[in-house]
């Protein structure tokens, strides 16, 4: 086992990494450069250009067979770009899709859907949730909720978390901010903070925190995160969060080994002397 393995497991702080699934040509080395960098998961993606889209089937065989057998491999479930409110052929290819994922190889696959309710305000689209948690299930795939979390009104979002751990939703990916703004993890942080707090009361869903995390700022990320779990008695957030990356770990546009065992190590340190 590395050194940088070693640290992670000590730890128990899991890195996901982002994949461009898009140039097939280079998509196995770069999973594999993920994982000799001791990422704990890949969130496959096509089309980051939209923030993100399906992976093709092809690709995600081919990142199947790069990983191996150890589970990890998300595969992102968009079927378009845009907004996350989905009409009847919207929501029909994502059924066809999921099925696909499945098949292809996938153990987990990240999803948003909202809606407008009766008075106005964006929610989660929990019909249309629970269908897809349906078939998920009976493919044998969790179900991470991707940023569109981040569309919801910041008052609602504790509500939303509960919800979502009564659903067995696993994950939940956030920046602690609003979707649209720009912003990143590092201006989310009080926000994080209060999730976190309730998120770990509650033992689900694992917060999953990106955007903008860097080998840089995840020093100040994980440093805030241990703060709050001194400072909040009978609260322990080990293994309730994990850190969501993409752009900080790429060189000339692909995975760089040596980045992520270098984020892997960084975000690990801290949680050893606890």
């Amino acid at each position: 086992m590395s050194f940088t393995a070693s640290l992670q497991q000590l730890a128990g702080i899991d890195i996901e990494i982002c994949v461009n699934c898009d140039d097939l040509s280079t998509l196995a080395t770069q999973v594999q450069a993920a994982k000799a960098g001791c990422a704990t998961r890949l969130e496959l993606c096509g089309a980051m250009h939209e923030q993100g889209l399906t992976p093709t089937v092809e690709a995600v065989k081919i990142a199947r067979q790069a990983w191996g057998n150890t589970p990890g491999l998300v595969a992102m479930l968009r079927p378009r770009g845009g907004d996350f409110y989905y009409q009847a052929g919207d929501v029909a290819l994502m059924q066809q899709q999921l099925s696909a994922l499945a098949e292809a190889g996938a153990d987990a696959v990240v999803l948003g859907v909202l809606r407008q309710s009766s008075n106005g305000q964006i929610e989660i689209d929990w019909p249309l949730l629970r269908i897809l948690l349906a078939q998920a299930a009976d493919l044998k795939l969790t179900v991470n909720f991707h940023r569109a979390f981040d569309v919801l009104p910041f008052p609602t979002r504790a509500a939303a978390l509960l919800r979502l751990q009564q659903l067995d939703v696993q994950r939940v990916l956030t920046a602690g901010c609003a979707w649209d703004s720009g912003l990143g993890a590092i201006e989310g942080l009080p926000q994080l903070q209060q999730d976190l707090q309730l998120t770990a009361k509650a033992q689900a869903p694992q917060l999953v925190i990106g955007g903008g995390v860097t080998l840089t700022n995840v020093s100040t990320l994980r440093n805030q995160l241990k703060q709050l779990m001194q400072l909040t008695p009978g609260i322990s957030v080990a293994g309730c969060y994990s850190f969501h990356c993409y752009s900080a770990v790429l060189t000339d546009g692909r995975i760089d080994q040596h980045k992520v065992a270098a984020l892997v190590a960084t975000a690990a340190i801290p949680h050893i002397y606890r």
